[in-house]
């Protein structure tokens, strides 16, 4: 309803959700807008699809402590030129991110994500937190590109027991350094064709399915220190540097 829409002032949900959750039923479609100001869409419920491929955020993009309940896109050109938070929020549908770009820092931190969830070839170029997120199905990350550090420490992969799901972040660049410690992968992992140009931490990481690191490349210090493996694959993999398995 609001497809190829233009926002010139901040827009601003959270003063009628503080007079409790506020619920939207029905589908959202904000596809191709622009939003010049600030946007606040916290602690909001929508029942359907919301839909914000191709937009531009301008400024800040507030969008924690949300439910949505049916499928989110964010994909195509999807750009947040600055800072923009999830923090809390809930996706109980698909969610899509690919080729999204983040030119500021975003935050991911205690997101749950019910269902899959595509990062495919997105591109962080600010900070990029995942703190404490449980992804309970697949989660892809394929050939995405994070320019500032990651955070997943204390993430869960691949919760849901009956799905067969996976995660994947084969071709994936991290050119600052890289922080999964003490991050639960349940099922397969893939990290084949990966380049981690800085540090790459995965200390007290439990890999409880098969991972596979072949033909990657860590350039600084890998530090798998008190990492658990059930099947791994070393195959084709250069370290440049300090790797640590203590």
């Amino acid at each position: 309803i609001f497809w190829k829409s233009t926002f010139k002032g901040e827009l601003n949900f959270q003063k009628y959700a503080s007079e409790g959750n506020l619920i939207l039923n029905g589908d959202i479609n904000f596809e191709d807008s622009t939003f010049e100001k600030n946007v606040y869409f916290m602690s909001i419920t929508i029942n359907g699809k919301v839909n914000f491929r191709d937009s531009t955020f301008k400024g800040l993009a507030h969008f924690g402590e949300m439910i949505f309940k049916g499928y989110t896109y964010f994909d195509n050109s999807t750009t947040f030129d600055e800072k923009v938070e999830f923090i809390n929020t809930i996706f109980d549908g698909e969610v899509n991110f690919s080729n999204a770009t983040f030119n500021g820092e975003s935050n991911f931190s205690s997101v749950i994500f019910r269902e899959w969830v595509d990062f495919n070839r997105a591109t962080f170029k600010g900070e990029a937190h995942f703190k404490k997120t449980k992804f309970k199905k697949t989660a892809y990350f394929n050939g995405t590109t994070f320019e500032n550090m990651v955070d997943f420490r204390e993430a869960e992969f691949n919760i849901d027991k009956l799905d067969n799901g996976k995660t994947d972040f084969c071709n994936t660049t991290f050119k600052n350094y890289a922080q999964f410690s003490n991050v639960i992968f349940n099922k397969k992992v893939w990290f084949s064709n990966t380049k981690f140009e800085k540090e790459a931490y995965f200390i007290d990481t439990e890999f409880n399915g098969e991972v596979n690191f072949g033909s990657s490349v860590f350039k600084g210090e890998a530090d798998f220190s008190s990492s658990t493996f059930n099947k791994v694959k070393f195959e084709k993999l250069t370290f440049e540097s300090i790797a640590k398995f203590t």
